[in-house]
């Protein structure tokens, strides 16, 4: 009788710890699902208020401030001519359109935003620069795309998409050209747009600086001679 009650007790006590085994696992279980679920939605929510943030800025020069409640880690990278953007540990997705200037890894409670024009001699595009208050970079560089060269940390990328929308305001300007190419000035004179297309036709992002001063002395020159300014 006393084998039967040890063994009960023995059985009992061996149930009782795996049972307490089985439910400590779930809760460790349930916890660290709930802490995932939790984060992916700080993931979520971060990530569309810098995405609408980013939608907001247009074509003006503005600043603004994102102040999060919490530390949150921005991930960049640039491949094939796009910049990728992840909060945390999700998933890096496109930003279509725009140039951002940051380091692969920025980390804040904190985050400053600012825009500015990049003029070669036309508007090539708007950089946009982000600062943490963790990191924050007190450029003296004046020119827009030094600065932005200084902030990110794909140089080759950044000149890459660079590039890519200087053929773009290229070929805007050239169509505008074949438009005006029948101008007169105030003479009765034809218009020769020839030397500042054949400037335009020669931008890439390393020769900016050596032709953009030649292109804007051309357009000054048509406009004093009398003719329709290219821009």
């Amino acid at each position: 009788m006393s084998n039967k009650k040890g063994f009960e007790l023995v059985f009992s006590w061996i149930f009782s710890l795996v049972a307490g085994v089985l439910i400590f696992i779930f809760l460790i279980y349930f916890a660290y699902q709930h802490t995932d679920l939790f984060g992916k939605r700080t993931n979520l929510l971060v990530r569309e208020e810098f995405d609408n943030a980013f939608g907001s800025l247009k074509s003006t020069e503005i600043s603004t401030l994102i102040e999060l409640g919490e530390n949150i880690t921005l991930k960049f990278d640039c491949v094939d001519g796009e910049i990728l953007f992840g909060v945390n540990e999700g998933d890096k997705r496109e930003i279509p359109g725009k140039i951002i200037a940051a380091p692969s890894v920025l980390s804040g409670h904190n985050f400053s935003i600012k825009t500015e024009s990049f003029v070669r001699p036309f508007k090539i595009v708007s950089f946009i620069y982000i600062d943490s208050d963790e990191r924050k970079i007190n450029s003296v560089k004046d020119d827009p795309l030094e600065r932005a060269l200084e902030y990110s940390q794909n140089d080759d990328c950044i000149k890459e998409m660079i590039d890519e929308r200087i053929i773009l305001v290229k070929k805007a300007y050239l169509g505008k050209i074949d438009y005006l190419g029948t101008a007169k000035n105030s003479d009765g004179v034809q218009c020769n747009y020839g030397n500042i297309k054949s400037k335009i036709n020669l931008l890439t992002v390393d020769n900016l600086d050596t032709y953009s001063d030649d292109i804007s002395r051309l357009n000054e020159q048509l406009i004093w001679q009398g003719c329709p300014a290219l821009f």
